[in-house]
């Protein structure tokens, strides 16, 4: 599967701000968002997971300057490995700061099922939401996209 970067239609070489590796320390987020079912009209409760980098890393803001530029209005998919104890390549949106998050830009978590582990081991570690924590997240270049695809989930 092909994504859409602030740099598609360039030449990928290491020089390229999104083919490059970024390691984030990631602030855990849960959210809640309620929607009705189709079938049966039930209000549902259902949660979300956000990522926030550490805002005071210098890898974070490079991140942002590659994913985020300033001159760029749109939002853009990437491919991370997620650490301890998940270990699995996930999909994630990455978002600027919104009515979501309106502190600062965020990472949201696309895969279903890494999300649902990430739930699973805050409620090991008996966590509420709004209790903090943190996880690493390993974003790959642009052109190890493919990734995604060999996810164990």
């Amino acid at each position: 599967m092909s994504i859409t970067t602030p740099y598609t239609g360039t030449a990928l070489g290491p020089n390229v701000p999104t083919n490059q590796h970024y390691r984030l320390k990631c602030k855990v987020v849960v959210g809640r968002k309620g929607h009705r079912t189709r079938i049966t009209g039930e209000l549902v409760d259902e949660p979300y997971i956000l990522l926030l980098p550490d805002k005071d890393a210098m890898e974070t803001w490079k991140f942002w300057a590659a994913w985020l530029p300033d001159e760029v209005d749109k939002k853009f998919e990437i491919v991370a490995i997620v650490g301890s104890p998940i270990y699995s390549p996930c999909r994630m949106a990455v978002y600027r700061k919104d009515k979501r998050c309106p502190e600062q830009h965020y990472l949201f978590v696309m895969h279903l099922v890494v999300e649902d582990e990430i739930l699973a081991e805050r409620r090991r570690l008996n966590l509420s939401e709004k209790d903090s924590q943190t996880i690493e997240i390993d974003v790959l270049p642009e052109d190890q996209d493919e990734q995604a695809d060999a996810s164990r989930y």
